[in-house]
This record gives structure tokens, C-alpha cells and sequence, in this order.
């Protein structure tokens, strides 16, 4: 009797660990509205977010001005990273975007790393 109550537990064992929930990858596509914090204002921005996997695109829309794409875009469990880049006054601006998501809120900052600024924001879900 020993041996079989034994041998169940080890069953049960490794059937809890064999399906054990992995670290919950966090699904961030939808529409998104996004507060930026800058000295001189609080601007409104939406995201527009499609998700593969990890691998994250999209866009996003700054009031008057074009829609930037988004590079090298990932999702790792609930942290979120892109790339912006635009032309401003015909120079090419990166712009390092990371956020950490949850559920239907995000918080992030995005740096402007040769200009030497960051800004937070704050984003939540608003479609998908």
C-alpha cells in the first residue's frame, strides 16, 4: 500500500508540474490610448497594437502629425518594448519605448536616447 500511495504522489507531482500555467504571456493587441507626460504638456496619443507570439507591430498617432510605425516591437510575460523612429526637421529621431502591462493598463517611459530625454506615460486599452 505504501509503495502505491507513493507512486500516485508522484504522479500527481508530475502532472502539476508538467502543467503548471508558464509565466502568462500578456496580449496587448487592440487600440490604445496613451497619456505623455512632457514639461510643457500632457499629449494624447493612440497606439494601434497587433501581437504575434512576442513579436509586437503597430503604429502610432501623434495629433497632427503622421503615423509612425513601430520596429522591433516584443512582449516578454507583461514588459512591452518598441522603437519610434520619425524625421523631424529632416533628422532621424529614435525613440526607445518600454511599458509594463497589466491587464488593460499600461505605465511606461519613452526615451530619446541622443537627445537625452524620457517621458512617461500612462495607456489603457480601448479596443480588442
Amino acid at each position: 500500500m505504501n509503495r502505491i500511495t507513493k507512486a500516485s504522489g508522484l504522479t500527481l507531482f508530475t502532472l502539476l508540474v508538467l502543467t503548471a500555467p508558464v509565466a502568462a504571456q500578456v496580449n496587448v493587441a487592440g487600440k490604445w490610448m496613451l497619456l505623455l507626460e512632457t514639461p510643457d504638456q500632457v499629449a494624447e496619443l493612440t497606439a494601434t497594437l497587433e501581437q504575434d507570439g512576442t513579436t509586437v507591430t503597430g503604429v502610432l498617432e501623434l495629433p497632427d502629425v503622421e503615423a509612425i510605425a513601430m520596429s522591433n516591437g516584443m512582449i516578454e510575460e507583461n514588459k512591452l518594448t518598441f522603437i519610434l523612429t520619425m524625421s523631424f526637421q529632416g533628422q532621424e529621431i529614435a525613440m526607445e519605448v518600454t511599458a509594463e502591462v497589466d491587464g488593460e493598463e499600461m505605465t511606461g517611459m519613452i526615451e530619446i536616447p541622443d537627445a537625452g530625454f524620457s517621458f512617461p506615460f500612462t495607456g489603457k486599452r480601448v479596443e480588442g
